[in-house]
């Protein structure tokens, strides 16, 4: 459905603009202003307000045509999709199985919707409908035990902002507040001996010990806080306290405030001993609280503190076992997108580094090593988003960090290569941080000195054209400065060296910077039907952080058309920025290699090229002995006259695409000769793309192209009417791969005139 709404945003966009859809897309893929007002406009930006789904409506109207078969035949159907929201199905199948006079299968899903904690918390109403239904149910079925913890979870949930019993019946008022408090008080204030035991049971005979004050206190919560604060095991004054309310019926998971149950807390304090009680109580081990918190998650979170003595971890660890035994899920996910295994790779430092046996448990329950905090997680703290566990550990001399990479081998290839990217990207954001963001600062106050008004993290401040010479100039001590940090780093070149040529620089950089670069840089997208996977996901997430689009990323696997909006472009411009450019704009488009540049050689002859630039092309051929004329229509200077580049590495004589006529004997030597940031100059527009002129005026045998020859390709190198005029009248002879940017895929390819000139 967001697809075909899309797709409705770009035809009205390209008959109001009158652009052909295609062009409109790779317009707005290139222009990020062009793009936000896009995205600003697009219903996949502002989605609608959440509605009924047309599966439940199909339930929902079978029910009140009174249809409860076919009722519950199209919630169950709903419920195999994992896109649906359960609790309100869950619910309705609950009722309809009501109505139907069958209780113990209205349990059955009226039970998992009471699992489903944030969701309840989310929507109090739903909520205390589902309640109100189980209780019910447990009603029907005579349970004593199990009505009392129903009717604990409804009277929780109507205290919730926007619960209610209001329309619901049979429902047993809730204590007098004023007993509830008597019995609180008895147990926080009063006598932590047999007498206050006593008078804490005579207490029990007027009011249910699940019954809470205002705040959402019970007794049975203050009692395992009592219990903790003692380190008595098994004999104090709480643990027996905790004994009598479980004896006395206590629901074993009654909330206090926040939807904490008594077993998160005990966990929490690494109290195996009152753990043990409220398990064989039949408290539950994947209970969750408001913010998705499940006891062994409380288990875990707190184990860094170094004044709680040796043992502080060790009771954790026997806490877990218990825990993990009676079916913790152990790789659940907490609103923040934290499961036990991060915390205690985060927990686990300092003095407790080497205490790993926690981990170890949760690794061997099979907790992945692969799993990631995602933006759908609500309470996500921005700087976490795409973390591993392994992301969470901070110490880099941490055991945990061995423990972890060794738990991925395990788990197979995948996450072997998943780990070993991570780490690229690490690399790459610690680098970028470390020394290329400086001397972009240090660019950026040059560019506002000369009256640029940029921000330091913007890498486009003006188009090109648009700059005087002196801000020109600053654009050029920003790209090489940053050129000078990356030949340096990964060519181990200096600021004296790395104009010389004759080594080929670039392809030493470049070569360098290959096994540096994330994968997820590196992907081609296809145009179409390509959701991210969950690990792509998490990688862009790790890359861009609190700065990507997290809306439009999130809804990425459904709306496939999103993808190249959103990783080819918004993704892809601090790369470009950062370490693609400088390289580009001190040495050429497209890096030569040694089989492209003998290529060139074999042919023996002269060779011609247009739109040279620094000459870096022409100068390695010249190394070789290859007679070349090199022509541009701004020769580069220090001065900023050219667009791109500031220097020669060679001879380049100041010519346009009318050179092209005047060397019939030349081999025509193209690089990345046209692009779409070409086609927005003044000079460009409303006039033919200079590569196409040049082709026409030529009216030699040989043509020498580097670049895309793919008309859909990604990156726009030469104009679509070249390749047309080129594959008219030329046969290619030979192809030669070279080394390519990110998303794209130069080729040097080499064309003979298959007969006749290339007409107009």
């Amino acid at each position: 459905m967001e697809d075909d709404l899309l797709n409705q945003m770009i035809s009205r966009m390209s008959a109001e603009s009158g652009m052909p859809p295609k062009a409109l897309m790779q317009q707005l893929m290139n222009d990020p202003e062009a793009l936000q007002a896009f995205a600003r406009d697009s219903p996949v930006q502002n989605p609608p307000a959440p509605h009924e789904s047309e599966k439940r409506a199909d339930g929902n109207a079978k029910f009140k045509a009174g249809d409860l078969e076919g009722a519950i035949a199209a919630y169950e159907k709903a419920l195999e999709d994992p896109e649906e929201d359960r609790l309100p199905l869950l619910s309705n199948v609950g009722l309809c199985h009501l109505k139907r006079k069958e209780p113990a299968k209205a349990l059955a899903f009226l039970r998992e919707a009471m699992t489903l904690t944030v969701r309840l918390h989310a929507s109090p109403k739903i909520a205390t409908k589902a309640a109100a239904r189980r209780y019910e149910a447990e009603v029907s079925l005579g349970d004593i035990a199990a009505m009392r913890a129903a009717l604990a979870d409804l009277r929780y949930y109507t205290r919730q902002p926007g619960g209610s019993v209001t329309g619901l019946s049979n429902i047993p008022d809730a204590p007098a507040e004023e007993k509830a408090l008597q019995l609180i008080v008895a147990i926080v204030n009063g006598q932590q001996n047999d007498s206050g035991l006593w008078q804490i049971e005579r207490l029990l005979e007027g009011v249910p010990a699940e019954a809470c004050d205002k705040h959402g206190n019970n007794p049975l919560s203050l009692s395992v806080e009592v219990a903790c604060a003692t380190t008595d095991r098994g004999s104090s004054f709480g643990f027996k306290l905790v004994q009598m309310l479980l004896k006395a019926g206590t629901p074993p998971d009654v909330r206090q405030s926040g939807g904490k149950t008594p077993l998160m807390a005990a966990a929490n304090k690494g109290r195996a001993d009152i753990c043990g009680l409220l398990l064989k109580a039949g408290a539950s081990a994947t209970a969750t609280d408001r913010e998705g918190f499940s006891p062994l998650h409380t288990a875990c979170v707190d184990l860094s503190d170094p004044d709680k003595g040796p043992a502080w971890v060790a009771d954790h660890e026997a806490v877990v076992a218990m825990l993990l035994a009676r079916g913790a899920n152990v790789n659940a996910q907490n609103a923040g997108g934290m499961n036990a295994l991060m915390y205690c790779a985060q927990q686990l430092r300092g003095t407790r580094k080497e205490e790993t046996g926690i981990a170890k448990r949760l690794i061997e329950a099979g907790a992945t090593t692969t799993i990631r905090i995602m933006p759908e997680h609500a309470k996500v703290a921005e700087t976490c988003i795409g973390f591993l566990p392994i992301g969470c550990v901070v110490e880099p001399d941490a055991p945990m960090r061995a423990l972890l990479t060794a738990a991925a081998a395990a788990e197979g290839a995948a996450a072997v290569e998943i780990y070993a990217d991570d780490r690229r990207i690490e690399e790459y954001l610690s680098f970028s941080d470390e020394y290329i963001k400086p001397v972009h600062n240090k660019g950026a106050e040059a560019l506002r000195a000369a009256g640029v008004e940029v921000d330091d993290t913007d890498p486009r401040a003006l188009r090109a054209e648009n700059k005087t010479p002196e801000q020109h100039r600053a654009s050029i001590l920003q790209e090489t400065l940053k050129a000078i940090v990356l030949v340096g780093r990964f060519a181990g070149l200096t600021e004296e060296t790395m104009y010389d040529v004759v080594d080929n620089p670039l392809l030493t950089s470049w070569t360098g910077l290959q096994s540096f670069i994330p994968r997820i840089l590196l992907k081609r997208w296809p145009r179409k039907d390509a959701p991210l996977t969950y690990a792509e996901r998490g990688e862009i997430c790790r890359l861009w952080g609190k700065r990507q689009e997290r809306e439009m990323l999130s809804r990425c696997p459904s709306t496939n058309a999103l993808v190249p909006f959103f990783v080819v472009n918004r993704s892809h411009q601090d790369w470009l920025s950062n370490f693609q450019h400088p390289l580009q704009h001190t040495y050429a488009c497209a890096i030569p290699n040694n089989a492209a540049l003998d290529a060139i050689s074999s042919l023996g002859m002269p060779l011609m090229e247009l739109g040279a630039g620094a000459g870096y092309w022409g100068a390695l051929l010249r190394s070789r002995g290859v007679e070349c004329v090199l022509y541009d229509r701004a020769p580069p200077t220090a001065d900023g006259n050219n667009v791109y580049f500031h220097r020669q590495f060679t001879e380049v004589l100041l010519g346009d695409h009318s050179k092209a006529a005047t060397h019939p004997g030349h081999a025509l030597l193209l690089v990345w000769p046209f692009s779409d940031e070409e086609a927005k100059s003044p000079w460009a527009r409303d006039v033919e793309p200079w590569d196409v002129r040049a082709l026409r005026l030529y009216g030699g045998s040989t043509v020498i192209h580097v670049g895309e020859m793919d008309e859909q390709a990604d990156v726009c190198t030469t104009s679509k009417l070249f390749k047309q005029l080129l594959t008219a009248a030329f046969r290619q002879v030979r192809s030669i791969d070279l080394p390519t940017w990110p998303h794209g895929n130069d080729v040097l390819t080499i064309w003979r005139r298959a007969g006749g000139a290339v007409a107009g």
